[in-house]
């Protein structure tokens, strides 16, 4: 609304005709007083959400008491089909928020987060993409990695044994995956993230942040151990994780994220469209595919974290849980998938603030929105 604003406000003069006799002395009786308006043209703003999606999101957020965001992409054309971001607020009630501390004015939909182990994708594409690692390597997982004596763990500090990319990814192991970022290098993790579209502004009509990579420098030594599983410098919005998986879905094949049509008339009919962006390619066909079936391992191995984000549809995806206070154990909580596995439509991100794990605490709620939507 603010960015359309000289769209959607319409100039309107109002007149009062008071009908006289000739000599203009008296009124004529029986006509008396009438107010004319005179209207310029009214315009609108077609946007790409869908209403019964955008509903299904905010009733299931409210119902569950979310703090968070979740977004909807259309996988095949990038288009933003529902974003919501809680709490919210009242806009007939403004004042009533005006000194609160619940951050009811803050789009966590476009915020940047820590991403956790969600980055992992990128590290995945990455590894693959520069022919540095394969599905046949195997890596030894002891539930922890010392790094110039920086020592990092596996969560819980479980032991994987000996494991590789496909089984790492669905256990969200950490240490393989901080060998994986030594093993493919941390430029092109970050060249990577920024052909995501990470760093990058896609001039959406609402303000928006964008994600946050390290610097080069940053990533020596035991940086590279921060970098390859999400934490440190790395932050990520929920549309960018969205956008992430809509690219894996849709063949390596990057729509970039829309969100208005057109300027309509009165009548509905277009008078100024805003086409899409130009797609690019991100990944090659078979990294992208083989970065759906690893991600639908997530959801169906035994030990796979995504176990609760299975549909009836079948699902895919990554759970990430960013730590944000190691001595109280609080996360952010992230599920990010896409629905159905055979034939992708929909690219769906889910960020729980302050929640628990993703597993716990995300991936219900993905799985909850996904059916729901499946069925509309």
């Amino acid at each position: 609304e603010e960015s359309f604003d000289e769209v959607l406000t319409t100039d309107a003069s109002d007149s009062i005709a008071v009908f006289t006799d000739g000599s203009r002395n008296d009124y004529i009786k029986g006509l008396g007083v009438k107010i004319q308006t005179a209207h310029d043209k009214v315009f609108g703003v077609k946007t790409t959400l869908d209403y019964h999606i955008q509903k299904v999101v905010e009733d299931v957020l409210d119902r569950h008491r979310i703090e968070g965001a979740v977004v909807v992409l259309e996988v095949k054309t990038g288009n933003i089909l529902a974003m919501a971001s809680r709490p919210n607020f009242d806009q007939n009630r403004i004042e009533d928020y005006l000194k609160s501390s619940n951050e009811e004015f803050i789009n966590k939909a476009v915020s940047g987060y820590p991403p956790g182990s969600i980055f992992k994708i990128i590290v995945a594409a990455a590894a693959l993409e520069s022919g540095k690692v394969s599905l046949e390597d195997t890596f030894y997982c002891s539930g922890s990695y010392d790094i110039n004596g920086v020592v990092f763990h596996d969560f819980r500090g479980e032991s994987h044994g000996l494991i590789n990319i496909v089984k790492g990814f669905a256990v969200s192991c950490n240490t393989t995956f901080i060998r994986l970022g030594e093993i493919t290098g941390a430029k092109a993790v970050l060249d990577m993230a920024r052909k995501f579209g990470i760093e990058k502004d896609d001039g959406l009509p609402i303000p928006e942040q964008v994600g946050r990579l390290p610097k080069l420098s940053d990533t020596y030594g035991a940086g590279i151990g921060n970098l390859s599983i999400g934490q440190g410098e790395v932050l990520m919005t929920p549309l960018q994780a969205a956008d992430i998986v809509a690219t894996i879905a849709n063949d390596g094949i990057r729509n970039v994220p829309r969100l208005v049509e057109a300027v309509v008339d009165e009548k509905g009919e277009e008078v100024k469209r805003f086409p899409p962006r130009e797609s690019y390619r991100v990944l090659e066909s078979d990294t992208a595919k083989i970065l759906r079936y690893m991600m639908r391992q997530v959801v169906v191995d035994p030990e796979g974290t995504g176990k609760r984000a299975e549909t009836f549809c079948k699902s895919a995806g990554k759970t990430g849980s960013a730590e944000v206070n190691k001595e109280l154990n609080i996360y952010h909580a992230w599920f990010v998938g896409f629905v159905p596995y055979e034939n992708p439509k929909y690219s769906i991100a889910v960020f729980v603030k302050n929640g628990d794990t993703g597993a716990i605490k995300a991936a219900p709620i993905f799985k909850e929105i996904a059916e729901e939507i499946i069925k509309y």
